[in-house]
């Protein structure tokens, strides 16, 4: 599950490309092919029952209705010459609130909703060389960039860490392929020695280039720290992979009335509930994924009200303007708040 951003999104178009709406347009794909890749870890193939594909690049995402309260994003791990099926990849997680658990159940021949891709993490063609940084799991939006720019005849590098090979998700394509030159394995390393690597691969930054990391959070916080010292923030983009909810703190919130301008309704959040929980109680169709706050997924437009913004996701001049927000960890500094949904 994942949705990204990078170290300085500016502009108002920046955030539409980056601020996921709800779409309403949703395909029937059919499962036709389950591949174990890793421990724990499956691949399918999801084929329109009727239609094509839409139209994508690579760093883009899809999101599987997979219960009335289960929507979840998967980022395509599609190579440029692969149109006939979204291709993803897994990774069940004991802690599962469903998504993965779901996911892991399906079976060739099983049908699932499926969202028209949205990509929040592009890939930005103009530079000259791509500096690509997987970890674990975070190797599906990765994977794809790197078939693309190969395909492209782009520069570019790929790091891949991982606990170890057997945890290491498409390992044996990445070492067989015809780019395999151009991937470094980094399994089964302590985290002192990923530091370590991180230093030297990010320490100078190559002309014009830019940085795409995926992965868990501590390996995020730690590409963006070693970044900070050489390269503009611009040129550090990032995708997260989410855990479970983000609960308000005893004492820490009140109550907030929450009207939808367009469904013409008005739903209260108890303190103790983020505004995201409220909405999907009452069966309002809000997309969402890592619900920490990281990912913007869940970002909606304010009409009316102002934000007490909790996110990481959304950057200092979009809080300021207040015009949207991470319904999955903010809340209100005014007692209501007016969304347009």
């Amino acid at each position: 599950m994942s949705i990204a951003c990078s170290e300085a999104d500016v502009g108002e178009e920046r955030l539409h490309a980056t601020r996921v709406s709800l779409v309403k347009d949703v395909q029937t794909c059919r499962v036709v092919a389950v591949n174990p890749e890793a421990q724990d870890v499956v691949s399918l193939r999801l084929q329109p029952v009727s239609g094509g594909l839409h139209d994508f690049e690579a760093g883009a995402h899809i999101r599987l209705r997979l219960g009335r309260e289960i929507v979840r994003a998967y980022s395509l791990c599609n190579g440029p010459d692969e149109r006939d099926a979204y291709v993803i990849a897994v990774k069940r997680e004991p802690a599962s609130t469903g998504g993965s658990a779901a996911v892991h159940a399906l079976r060739i021949g099983d049908e699932v909703e499926v969202n028209p891709p949205q990509n929040a993490f592009a890939v930005d063609w103009s530079s000259s060389h791509l500096v690509l940084v997987a970890g674990g799991i975070g190797i599906t939006p990765i994977i794809g960039m790197a078939r693309e720019a190969a395909a492209r005849g782009h520069s570019f590098e790929l790091h891949y860490f991982a606990r170890g090979t057997a945890w290491a998700a498409f390992a044996e394509e990445l070492g067989a392929c015809a780019w395999g030159d151009r991937v470094r394995s980094h399994y089964g390393y302590e985290a002192s020695r990923v530091e370590a690597e991180m230093q030297s691969l990010l320490r100078e930054r190559r002309p014009d280039s830019d940085v795409y990391v995926c992965g868990p959070l501590p390996l995020i916080d730690l590409v963006k720290k070693i970044a900070a010292t050489s390269w503009p923030a611009e040129r550090v983009h990032w995708e997260s992979f989410g855990g479970a909810a983000v609960l308000p703190a005893p004492g820490e919130s009140s109550a907030v009335e929450v009207r939808l301008a367009r469904a013409n309704r008005t739903i209260r959040v108890a303190p103790d509930e983020t505004i995201l929980q409220a909405l999907l109680a009452n069966d309002v169709d809000v997309p969402f994924s890592c619900r920490e706050g990281q990912c913007g997924m869940c970002v909606v437009d304010v009409i009316e009200g102002v934000p007490d913004h909790r996110d990481d996701f959304l950057n200092d001049a979009v809080k300021a303007n207040g015009d949207c927000m991470a319904v999955c960890v903010s809340r209100a500094k005014t007692p209501a708040l007016v969304l347009d949904l």
